[in-house]
């Protein structure tokens, strides 16, 4: 069995994706023999391996209410056994086979040093970082733009735990999070920029990502359709960046304001509390 779980972050009104997730999963990684843990809201769905967790039915939340993304990832994160996990979520398509060896790999350095927090495996997050001295691994610097990200990576749970705040969406948490982990200070890595590249050579394959503002983009058709997939691509339509401009109103900008205060007296505390201990 696997030395880690797959949690993969999702929600009740992405479910029309859950299909073609695990059909190309299949298809593409048939020699992973862990557990897919998937942060369903009241839905169940029947896969192999697959544990969907009904996180807002365990929790007895309302269907009329909505839970913010960082709440409902800490309840899947806790209800989870494994230390170790690969991050995904449902729209990261798979598109050729995944290199179980190399994640095994990775995640077996990360068992035999627990200074490791983070192993990002993809060239999709932001840039600064410095050689290490673990093959094919760069050390990322501490004050960099998204040096977490949603993007597929091995974390350790604990550190997951601890840089999630209940009020954030995930686009919050990859930025004040950052932020966040900066002040932790804690050792994040990613793979080489010349060892894996986008369309060249990748770790974990897929599409990045396969839907947008909650619209598909076009770049999923031909895969589908290659791989037998059928979907109604018409009752989400398609992702054009020139309709969907959007300008934020005031009530928005000032909810922006307060958790950029948050943030800023949250490190302000984690800094404090490594300096007393």
């Amino acid at each position: 069995m696997a030395d880690y779980s797959i949690y993969l972050s999702t929600c009740d009104g992405y479910s029309d994706c859950w299909d073609p997730f695990f059909t190309l999963f299949e298809r593409y990684w048939p020699s992973f023999d862990g557990k897919v843990y998937m942060s369903t809201e009241y839905k169940d769905y029947d896969r192999d391996h697959v544990i969907p967790m009904k996180l807002c039915e365990s929790h007895s939340v309302p269907k009329t209410k909505r839970v913010t993304w960082s709440k409902l990832t800490r309840w899947g994160l806790e209800a989870i056994p494994e230390d170790i996990i690969l991050f995904m979520q449902e729209d990261f398509f798979l598109k050729a086979p995944v290199n179980h060896e190399l994640i095994a790999k990775y995640c077996d350095l990360m068992l035999s040093n627990p200074d490791i927090k983070c192993i990002h495996l993809t060239d999709q997050n932001g840039s600064g970082s410095v050689d290490s001295e673990y093959e094919g691994l760069d050390l990322m610097l501490t004050h960099r733009p998204y040096r977490i990200s949603c993007q597929s990576a091995l974390w350790r749970k604990e550190e997951l735990l601890a840089l999630l705040r209940d009020r954030e969406s995930a686009w919050d948490w990859e930025i004040f999070g950052s932020a966040r982990s900066a002040a932790l200070g804690h050792k994040y890595y990613q793979v080489k920029r010349d060892f894996v590249k986008l369309d060249q050579f990748e770790i974990v394959p897929y599409v990045f990502t396969g839907i947008i503002k909650g619209k598909w983009i076009p770049q999923v058709v031909p895969l589908f359709q290659q791989n037998g997939i059928e979907v109604d691509f018409s009752k989400r339509g398609f992702y054009n960046p020139e309709t969907l401009i959007h300008t934020s109103t005031f009530n928005e900008r000032l909810v922006r304001l307060k958790k950029r205060i948050h943030n800023k007296l949250d490190i302000k505390f984690i800094q404090f509390f490594h300096k007393t201990r």
